[in-house]
């Protein structure tokens, strides 16, 4: 074993320091204006570091690349969004139903939605549990409703409807001495439906697309009576109301020609709601 000299290593504190640091290029942040600091913009005398580039006033990325970035990093999101909901309508395909039918005008369940499932694909056991306490209530709103239905054969209401409709009538609407029906929003939860109002115009019900009339609880029963009559014979019904009253029942203006008098309805409206 040879010896080795020790002072050979008082050299190496004169050695020059080598280093693999590459110099890179720098993008100034257009959020600052390279500066790292961020004001306020409506004329207040408050700064802070500027958070897009986190204070250095520089980007080590191209503008080009970042937005590719991020726009990556927001499809990445939306594939784990659906994946997450699709997840969870997989396994609670009733939850999901109802949370997608009411998340519309219920803050809540958008909330569960929106925060919860889109990020995890599921619900804490205390937010399933109000779920289903939800779900449970408006299944007997449900059954409590169906129990004040009354079974009435209002399909022939339902085709004059949509006959006009077909004619090009937007809002169509027949009008009765008890009781006035009109067409629901074709955009809304009871697209389909027939409004029944009472000539105060309170809402007094709705016909689904069955012909079964669901009452409202302050409806009258002048208002059933009236349906029921008219549910047997709509034309008939209309044009009584038309011998009655001398307008037509469906656009309520005067009757004053000879063949509409005789009709009790309007030319027009005859053939847009009834065919003839």
């Amino acid at each position: 074993m040879t010896d080795f000299d020790w002072k050979t290593l008082d050299d190496l504190d004169d050695a020059p320091l080598l280093t693999n640091k590459v110099e890179r290029k720098q993008f100034p942040c257009m959020k600052c204006s390279a500066t790292g600091k961020w004001s306020s913009s409506y004329g207040r005398a408050v700064t802070g570091k500027c958070h897009a580039c986190n204070g250095r006033g520089h980007f080590l990325t191209s503008p080009d690349f970042r937005a590719k970035a991020r726009k990556g990093a927001k499809v990445r999101k939306v594939n784990k969004t659906e994946a997450n909901i699709a997840a969870f309508k997989e396994e609670h395909p009733e939850v999901w139903k109802f949370l997608n039918a009411n998340m519309s005008w219920n803050n809540f369940f958008r909330d569960l939605v929106d925060r919860t499932i889109s990020k995890t694909g599921q619900l804490s056991k205390g937010q399933m549990d109000a779920v289903l306490k939800a779900v449970q209530a408006h299944d007997e709103r449900n059954e409590a409703k169906k129990k004040d239905t009354i079974e009435l054969d209002l399909s022939e209401v339902l085709r004059c409807f949509d006959k006009a409709i077909a004619s090009g009538l937007k809002r169509p609407k027949m009008n009765f001495e008890k009781l006035i029906i009109s067409l629901a929003p074709a955009t809304g939860k009871n697209a389909g439906h027939l409004y029944i109002k009472d000539t105060g115009e309170v809402y007094s019900g709705k016909v689904d697309p069955d012909g079964r009339f669901w009452p409202s609880y302050n409806c009258s029963e002048e208002v059933k009576d009236s349906l029921k009559e008219i549910s047997g014979d709509p034309i008939e019904a209309a044009k009584a109301y038309g011998r009655r009253t001398g307008n037509c029942c469906m656009c309520h203006k005067k009757l004053t020609d000879p063949n509409s008098v005789a009709q009790a309805m309007g030319a027009i409206c005859a053939s847009r709601f009834f065919g003839i």
